[in-house]
């Protein structure tokens, strides 16, 4: 994302919107070749570091099938999607109103924690930002926010705040005031964590203020390179490097590695709906289901269109990230998002993380 003109982003901010959805692109049935089945591990692994999953509340993966085959023993907290932002500073939780209820308390049976993210990109106005920098409309929005996540029994809010276009000191210094006056409003144990960069301009405060920040480390280069990986083991590697360059003091704890449950594709063949030259987001269920689970393992495969290819995370490397996080005493792992993992547990990347992490 880092090297996107604002149109650029702007697209690319509905194409990652519409990788909420558990659909498959080109129309095709988003499943993996096993059909889908119910986690019938019988023992809990006990998790000393974090698998943290986002969710989207849509009727496609929150409704109780859904629930119900969820991998709940690879998880220790997972984040619905999402609470929005508004002009006014009140909380539109439009998206997460439908389905809610339900999935806290399905998770919660599971001993897994559920928090609400805060989401920031409007396609109608920079109402985050607007927000931000007004204490007034600061102070509904907490409000808003506490008493939201209390009726709903919720554990805490994941702030992702990411209005680049006027992204500067001011907003940096009051994305802290935000998350300190949440601190102050809520409730002891209180969850505040954040979705974050290796590049945006954070003062060290804000990460004092958070239970955990989740490195976002995806969705490089493919804007601005065709056929390019999105979410490399190398840059995986620099963007903690870099974020721990600039904030030397955080907890190595608190801090989480992202990792994609999807990739992204130029062959319009297999996608359709794909347009040629443009990266196309398509889930890790759907690339096994268009090209065979025999790349299960892999990161790329070569499109059917000519000179084309579909670029994504396989087992193999996010087992190395998980390695990764192991080795350098960080905190855990996020995912986005959980509706994009393979069905059944063979191929399932969640397994993967479950297996290798700790």
């Amino acid at each position: 994302m880092k090297f996107m003109k604002p149109f650029a982003y702007a697209v690319m901010s509905i194409t990652c919107m519409l990788l909420f959805t558990l659909s498959a692109c080109g129309g095709s049935k988003t499943v993996d070749p096993t059909p889908s089945k119910k986690d019938t591990t019988t023992t809990a692994k006990t998790h000393t570091l974090k698998i943290v999953g986002y969710l989207p509340m849509d009727s496609t993966s929150t409704n109780s099938t859904q629930l119900a085959q969820m991998r709940w023993k690879c998880l220790t907290h997972i984040i619905l999607s999402s609470g929005r932002v508004s002009s006014t500073g009140h909380l539109n939780t439009r998206r997460l109103d439908k389905n809610i209820d339900n999935t806290i308390s399905v998770a919660h049976s599971n001993n897994v924690k559920v928090l609400m993210q805060l989401y920031s990109l409007s396609l109608k106005g920079l109402y985050f930002t607007e927000v931000l920098d007004d204490a007034a409309k600061r102070a509904i929005l907490v409000q808003d926010i506490v008493s939201f996540c209390k009726t709903k029994g919720l554990d805490g809010v994941d702030i992702n705040y990411e209005e680049r276009k006027e992204w500067g000191t001011t907003e940096a210094e009051n994305l802290y005031n935000l998350a300190k006056e949440i601190r102050v409003a809520a409730p002891s144990g209180f969850l505040i964590t954040a979705a974050v960069t290796e590049y945006d301009p954070y003062v060290s405060e804000f990460f004092d203020v958070l239970d955990f920040a989740s490195l976002m480390s995806y969705d490089h280069n493919v804007w601005s390179t065709a056929n390019s990986q999105h979410a490399s083991y190398s840059s995986y590697q620099s963007n903690f490097d870099d974020l721990m360059k600039k904030f030397p003091n955080i907890n190595r704890k608190k801090l989480l590695g992202g990792v994609p449950f999807y990739g992204y594709t130029w062959d319009t063949t297999s996608y359709p709906a794909a347009v040629n030259n443009t990266p196309y987001g398509v889930t890790y269920a759907s690339i096994l289901t268009h090209y065979g689970a025999e790349y299960a393992d892999a990161d790329e495969v070569i499109g059917k269109t000519s000179g084309t290819k579909t670029l994504y995370n396989g087992r193999l490397t996010i087992a190395k990230k998980c390695a990764y996080v192991n080795t350098n005493g960080y905190g855990g792992i996020m995912i986005w998002q959980l509706s994009q993992d393979a069905g059944s547990d063979s191929y399932s990347l969640l397994k993967v993380i479950d297996k290798n992490l700790n």
